[in-house]
């Protein structure tokens, strides 16, 4: 599949950020109002790539039905206990036509494996010295049908 963006450009578009953290890792554009959601508050306030924040769980917080034409979710999904319903929680936010944009580690590349094979002790120690928030990892992921979602949006 190839990702067309002439859909957005040059259009005012309202993204959220779901897990926005501190950083951003996509510029939307001028034109983007961008609302960042995440549970850590700190975090958000060194982000500047945010219109808006809210603070709150991906899988809890009662996000506003069909608000956001894109929904961007990068590294979040595999530290959720029910991604099913977080992934339920950001369809219902977007517009009709709107884009969900998923990223989540591959379980079978290397770092994956490293991942899986290290004690979560040693991934808070690494986090820590690199001063950043670290949270556990679960295996819900392994269970979810993406394929579902992907054709249920199309």
């Amino acid at each position: 599949m190839r990702l067309r963006l002439s859909p957005w450009i040059g259009r005012d578009i309202k993204v959220l950020e779901a897990g926005c953290g501190a950083t951003s890792p996509i510029g939307f554009g001028n034109r983007a109002h961008v609302v960042g959601l995440d549970v850590d508050r700190e975090a958000m306030s060194r982000n500047d790539g945010l219109d808006e924040t809210i603070v709150g769980d991906l899988e809890r917080y009662p996000l506003p039905a069909e608000a956001f034409d894109i929904v961007f979710c990068r590294y979040v999904l595999e530290h959720l206990r029910d991604p099913e319903h977080a992934l339920a929680n950001m369809r219902q936010a977007l517009r009709a036509g709107g884009w969900l944009m998923l990223i989540f580690p591959n379980r079978r590349s290397l770092k994956g494996l490293v991942t899986r094979l290290t004690p979560h002790s040693l991934h808070r120690l690494g986090y820590r010295v690199l001063r950043k928030r670290v949270f556990p990892v679960r295996d819900a992921l392994r269970e979810l049908r993406l394929g579902r979602w992907d054709s249920e949006l199309r």
